[in-house]
């Protein structure tokens, strides 16, 4: 059994509402029980009506009306079919939960990836990347030993910096073994100072 508050439109409303099974109000209210066909009709006429319902005992209107048309049978495949909705409905909230989790760990992942590699060197510059090679030989003037690049020797004049060196390396160049002064290099381009090396034959 299920009772029910019966709320009229018309607040100070006092009298019967139905026939067959009347209902009585007293200043607008009405109580009910649903036991059977024929109160369950009563209820479902007041909630299409637009009647005020509000239960008494925690049961909802829909649920009192369908215990009291319902054979067991039916109740049982009702009560069946919505603990599967709501199998599915709780498991639906897992996923959920689990496909968030997933993809906070790929943005986490993504960002870790996107960050600059750690340095693990402070050298910089063509001389650290690429160290001359050197002999070492004795000097004209005594024991001193002196660094020379390797291939040459003695009285030698280097080689042309490699094309890949930059404008101060040609430079210096010119000024040590093509006679320019210092003034003269640094108005020179370095394809300039490479035109000039290869004339004097470097």
């Amino acid at each position: 059994m299920a009772r029910f508050k019966i709320i009229a439109g018309v607040p100070d409303f006092s009298g019967t509402v139905g026939e067959a099974q009347p209902t009585r109000f007293e200043d607008g209210c009405a109580e009910i029980d649903v036991v059977d066909q024929m109160s369950a009709n009563r209820l479902a006429y007041f909630l299409s009506a637009g009647y005020g319902v509000e239960p008494l005992d925690g049961k909802s209107a829909v649920y009192a009306i369908r215990k009291a048309t319902s054979t067991p049978e039916a109740e049982a495949a009702y009560l069946e079919g919505e603990i599967k909705r709501l199998e599915k409905v709780d498991k639906l909230d897992d996923l959920r939960a689990r496909h968030a989790e997933l993809v906070r760990k790929a943005e986490e992942s993504e960002a870790d990836n996107d960050r600059d590699p750690q340095v693990t060197s402070t050298e910089t510059g063509p001389e650290k990347r690429n160290p001359p090679q050197t002999s070492r030989v004795a000097s004209e003037g005594g024991p001193e030993i002196v660094e020379l690049p390797k291939g040459s020797t003695v009285g030698s004049t280097p080689n042309a910096p490699a094309d890949t060196a930059t404008v101060a390396e040609w430079r210096a160049y010119g000024v040590e073994h093509l006679g320019l002064s210092q003034e003269q290099a640094d108005r020179l381009t370095k394809a300039q100072i490479q035109v000039r090396a290869k004339e004097a034959g470097r």
